[in-house]
């Protein structure tokens, strides 16, 4: 009987936390009880709280004692959303690994559609966010532009590199070489780790609590770190 583990960093989100876990559940709970294409039949939500200053990490504790599904670790200060999702990847027990956001822009009514493409001949399914829900100038452009230099530098041909929605198999995600601020490339680094990738439309909500942790400055960075990536790519 498989197992999933979904990953969620959580940084200061006290006001989406227990409704996104709400949604989790009533995603997973009916697919892992009935008859399905993966195999998985049992869940489990790994919360990595990643220094959050409001009562993120209360809730969280309070949301383990209540809910043995939701697992929770807690970070002694921000190391950033790579370090934090290593932190959940080492602390998890899935064979397949779902990572998503925890402010509720990703649906989580789409893992069940994405865990039925993985197969014998794909080993991750990613989503790509069919109607974005984010500011034109802040958010969409630099992403576009973002995807555009990622694509033409590494060869990888996957359409939305930061849609954080996805699936893929343990021992793909085991392997990526997650350090840095390298989230932001792991559809590159998962072909580089020799997994066959496939992307797939996924819902987007706009945020409706809290505050983006992106801007501008963000995406200048993208394009400083496709330098380790291009050298990663190379060898």
């Amino acid at each position: 009987m498989a197992l999933l583990s979904v990953i969620i960093p959580i940084k200061d989100e006290q006001d989406n936390i227990l409704a996104l876990h709400g949604r989790i559940v009533s995603a997973m709970q009916p697919y892992c009880a009935g008859s399905n294409g993966s195999g998985v039949h049992e869940f489990e939500v790994v919360y990595v709280d990643d220094g959050s200053i409001d009562k993120s990490p209360e809730i969280l504790s309070e949301l383990a004692r209540s809910d043995d599904r939701a697992k929770v670790v807690i970070l002694k200060r921000n190391y950033g959303q790579t370090p934090a999702l290593q932190a959940g990847i080492d602390y998890s027990k899935g064979d397949f690994i779902a990572t998503m956001d925890g402010d509720l822009q990703n649906d989580p009514s789409d893992l069940p559609m994405l865990l039925e493409k993985i197969s014998d001949d794909c080993d991750a399914a990613l989503g790509q966010r069919a109607n974005r829900q984010d500011g034109f100038w802040l958010r969409k452009f630099p992403s576009f532009i973002a995807n555009w230099i990622i694509r033409k530098v590494t060869g990888c041909s996957i359409k939305d590199m930061g849609c954080t929605i996805r699936v893929m198999k343990r021992d793909l995600a085991v392997a990526l070489p997650l350090y840095g601020e390298m989230h932001r490339f792991i559809p590159v680094l998962a072909q580089m780790c020799g997994g066959r990738l496939t992307q797939v439309p996924v819902k987007h909500h706009p945020r409706v609590a809290g505050k983006t942790k992106y801007n501008l400055t963000r995406t200048l960075r993208v394009v400083l770190d496709l330098i380790t990536v291009k050298f990663l790519y190379s060898y």
